[in-house]
């Protein structure tokens, strides 16, 4: 009988900083963590990033993300979002980004 053991770390890819994002006109822009992408040799990993969805306000946050396949292997990363000005943010799944503007 021949075992095959997993040696292999997943591989967590995080979206890039987001910086100077324009906020509402409430002061915050929002958020969802859909863009990290794990991938894994196994293909049976659990994805999860802190905060998974937030309206984050005027300021920075940084959301930290954690992969962990069966085997027990794990990878982080993590990145930065910064809200500044006038405009909401969502972010969506498959790195998909919308922009709608309250500024007139």
């Amino acid at each position: 009988m021949i075992y095959s053991i997993d040696v292999t770390d997943p591989v967590l890819t995080c979206p890039a900083n987001n910086l100077g994002i324009n906020a509402d006109a409430n002061g915050e822009a929002i958020h969802n963590t859909g863009d990290a992408v794990c991938t894994d040799n196994s293909g049976d990993f659990t994805l999860s990033c802190d905060p998974i969805a937030a309206s984050v306000g005027i300021g920075s946050i940084t959301v930290n993300c954690r992969c962990d396949d069966a085997a027990g292997l794990t990878d982080q990363c993590s990145y930065t979002i910064e809200v500044i000005g006038e405009y909401t943010l969502q972010f969506g799944l498959n790195n998909s980004v919308s922009f709608s503007s309250d500024v007139k």
